[in-house]
């Protein structure tokens, strides 16, 4: 079986684990289409081929009965989110399902209806430039810069989102998806006859965590979100956290290694929008700097790997995030924030 490829770049990978449809939507295959997120797995598509989505908080979208590699973990929920080529049709999908009540289908769906948004002229945006394990690669960092600076321009307050709580966030998804000791995945392959692949070693070596043991990563989780809900509330009105989607601007099959700046926020449950920002890496501007200081090993690593020459003219995508349950408002934000960055 072969791999999906980016159909703007073939020696590219089109992301995970929904990285076909976002090759077909960036290819113009199809206008829009539907995709799952558990880590990032509507998002990290989305930032690998230059197109739009949100990942929705758990509930407000419909998710009843879809096919799941990990069927019945529900520590970390899966859900179903739109992928387009523009923020209108993110919209237009969003509220039609939401005016279609689909609460009275779906028993996990919460019952809230379509709320229409008006932002203030002038927002508040925090930035995180970087979570702490991993720092983004010299185009993503570049976009944030810039991204930020016209952001200023424009008029929109800007500060600085500390990245308390990120680590220990990263830390926990995989646990959660551990925690039946990789039992789920090997029952799947196995009925298949296929193998574990290299990239799913954690899961092939896995040991199961007993009740106990699981009850006290939920009680760790309620904790961080509680932690993250305060620093928010204290933040003096930020609307939304303009962050990287990934490190990566682009990259090849199989060397993706970090969902950290996705998987916060599925710990979290906050909705979020990867779009893209209408720069693209340079292979001459975006060179890891001299002085680069590693934060830890998968730093260093990232840092190594990064092949500018590989991604030149790749789209570079951010990710803008808004509280728990926040779609309405956050696709607002997002949407004013791509026509403020018409370069």
């Amino acid at each position: 079986m072969n791999r999906t490829t980016n159909p703007r770049n073939r020696n590219l990978t089109s992301g995970g684990s929904s990285g076909g449809e976002s090759a077909l939507i960036a290819a113009c295959g199809s206008p829009l289409g539907v995709g799952t997120d558990i880590g990032g797995s509507l998002r990290i598509p989305a930032a690998m081929t230059g197109i739009f989505t949100i990942r929705p908080s758990y509930g407000r979208f419909p998710h009843f009965d879809a096919r799941s590699g990990m069927a019945g973990q529900e520590a970390v929920g899966s859900v179903h989110g739109p992928m387009a080529r523009s923020i209108a049709d993110l919209k237009l999908f969003a509220q039609s399902v939401v005016e279609a009540g689909p609460w009275l289908r779906d028993p996990k769906c919460i019952e809230i209806p379509w709320r229409p948004v008006v932002l203030p002229e002038r927002l508040k945006i925090a930035v995180l430039w970087h979570d702490g394990v991993v720092q983004p690669t010299p185009p993503v960092a570049r976009a944030l810069r810039e991204v930020t600076a016209r952001l200023k321009s424009r008029g929109h307050e800007v500060v600085e989102w500390d990245a308390s709580g990120h680590a220990t966030a990263t830390e926990l998804l995989g646990k959660f998806f551990l925690a039946d000791g990789g039992k789920s995945i090997r029952k799947i392959l196995e009925e298949a006859d296929e193998p574990f692949r290299p990239e799913m070693k954690a899961y092939e070596t896995a040991t199961e965590l007993g009740v106990y043991e699981l009850w006290q990563l939920q009680r760790q989780r309620t904790d961080l979100s509680k932690m993250y809900l305060d620093k928010w509330a204290a933040s003096g009105g930020v609307d939304a956290i303009l962050l990287p989607t990934t490190p990566y601007a682009a990259l090849k099959n199989g060397d993706f290694k970090y969902v950290g700046y996705t998987g916060v926020y599925n710990i979290l449950d906050y909705s979020a929008v990867s779009f893209p920002t209408g720069l693209h890496v340079d292979k001459e501007l975006d060179v890891v700097p001299g002085d680069f200081k590693p934060l830890g090993d998968l730093d260093g690593t990232t840092a190594k790997d990064y092949d500018a020459a590989a991604v030149h003219g790749m789209p570079i995508s951010l990710q803008l995030t808004g509280r728990r349950l926040q779609e309405e408002k956050i696709l607002e934000v997002a949407d004013r924030v791509v026509k403020d960055l018409v370069w």
